[in-house]
């Protein structure tokens, strides 16, 4: 072998990546001069656990069938026009070598916006719920004039987001923070 075959990659990833809160979060994907987007939240309803972001980018794109937090990985998956495997099974190593393919020409984008430090707290728990919710209504409200795909719009269930004023403030910011990350996008002549 005569050398790389390639620039070496650097991946930097703080330690407050692995701290454990409740966020939520959004992950952009552009691929093919199209922009999807993804949005979740950490912290469950059980109160045991608030995922580090890093943890939950990870869920998404794993490739084990086997796996019910990789919905970014099956969003692709869905593009492959391929013949998927049923939930909780494996994918063929001919959706995967496509995946990899897709994904060596994407970019994926996470920003991820801390609400709470972790504590067992059923109002935080409930509160991260309603602002991931108030954040993908908009969105899949806009989704059309911002030119965009909502991964998870099934995630809404068609519920209404009843906040208070502390849950509205924060759902604002969030999004005030997500359109400038759209703009910027699209201003790099990405779509």
């Amino acid at each position: 072998m005569s050398g790389l075959v390639g620039n070496p990659i650097t991946i930097e990833i703080s330690g407050e990546q692995f701290i454990r809160r409740y966020y939520v979060y959004s992950i952009f994907i552009l691929f093919e001069n199209n922009l999807s987007v993804y949005i979740g939240q950490t912290g469950d309803n059980k109160n045991k656990t608030a995922r580090p972001c890093f943890r939950r980018l990870m869920g998404h794109l794993s490739d084990s069938g086997g796996a019910s937090d990789n919905q970014i990985y099956r969003y692709f998956a869905r593009k492959t026009n391929l013949q998927l495997p049923e939930k909780h099974t494996r994918f063929s190593d001919e959706i995967k070598l496509a995946i990899e393919n897709m994904l060596s020409k994407s970019t994926i984008l996470m920003k991820s916006y801390p609400i709470y430090n972790f504590e067992k707290n059923k109002d935080y728990a409930k509160n991260i719920k309603d602002i991931e919710k108030g954040v993908l209504c908009y969105l899949n409200h806009n989704a059309k004039t911002e030119n965009i795909e909502i991964i998870n719009i099934s995630n809404l269930n068609n519920e209404n987001v009843e906040a208070d004023r502390e849950v509205q403030e924060i759902i604002r910011c969030v999004l005030d923070d997500i359109k400038i990350s759209i703009k910027q996008l699209k201003k790099k002549g990405v779509c």
